[in-house]
C-alpha cells in the first residue's frame, strides 16, 4: 500500500508468507516497510535468506522489518533472528524507533506493549506493528494510549487486507496483502 506522508513515499505489507517476489514495489519508494508475516512457520534459514535478499533488491532507501507470529524464530531463537538481518542494510523492526529525514517511526514488534514503549510510540509520527490496534495493549487496557501517531500500519488480519480507516486524528491501515496474493 503506497501513501505520501511528510514529502516522503513509503509503500507497507505485510503478509505476503512466502509469497513475495508477486508484489510490485514502485521505484519512487523512499521507505519500505514490511509489517511481518514475510514467511511461514517451517523456521527454514533459506526461506528467511530468501526474502531477506528480495527485500534488499526493492526500491527505498530505508527498508524496515517488523517480525509477525510467523517468524517463530524471533520467539525461539531471537538472536539468530537478529544476526540474519544483521548488515543487511535491512533495519529489524524490534521495539525501536527509526527516523528517516523528518519522519519517525515506531516499529513494534510484540503484541503485548511495555508502558515504555507506549511512550516512545506516542512520539512517532507513524507506529508499525504485525498485530492491530486491538491486540497490543491487552485485554485490560484500551488500544487508545496508542492513538497519537499519525498512523498506525500492521497486518495479521489477512480478510481485512487494505481496510484503511481514521480514529480521531490517526489513520490505521491493514496492510495484509495475502489475500491478494493468493488470489494471483
Amino acid at each position: 500500500m503506497q501513501f505520501r506522508y511528510k514529502g516522503i513515499n513509503l509503500f507497507a505489507f505485510s503478509d505476503t508468507h512466502g509469497l513475495h517476489n508477486a508484489l510490485h514495489i514502485p521505484a519512487d519508494t523512499d521507505i519500505l516497510v514490511c509489517a511481518g508475516d514475510a514467511v511461514e512457520d517451517n523456521l527454514d534459514p533459506a526461506d528467511y535468506r530468501a526474502f531477506i535478499d528480495w527485500l534488499r533488491q526493492q526500491p527505498g532507501e530505508l527498508k524496515v522489518f517488523v517480525p509477525g507470529n510467523h517468524e517463530l524464530m524471533f520467539d525461539i531463537a531471537p538472536l539468530w533472528g537478529k544476526l540474519l538481518f544483521e548488515n543487511t542494510g535491512i533495519t529489524l523492526g524490534y521495539n525501536t524507533q527509526v527516523t528517516y529525514k523528518d519522519l519517525s517511526l515506531y516499529l513494534l514488534a510484540t503484541p503485548a506493549v511495555p508502558m515504555s514503549d507506549v511512550v516512545k510510540a506516542q512520539q512517532a509520527d507513524i507506529l508499525v506493528s504485525h498485530y492491530p490496534p486491538e491486540y497490543l495493549l491487552g485485554d485490560d487496557r484500551q488500544s487508545e494510549p496508542l492513538s497519537h501517531p499519525a498512523y498506525h500500519i500492521f497486518g495479521h488480519e489477512h480478510a481485512d487486507g487494505g481496510k484503511r480507516w481514521k480514529v480521531g486524528r490517526q489513520v490505521r491501515w491493514n496492510v495484509s496483502v495475502y489475500d491478494r496474493l493468493i488470489n494471483l
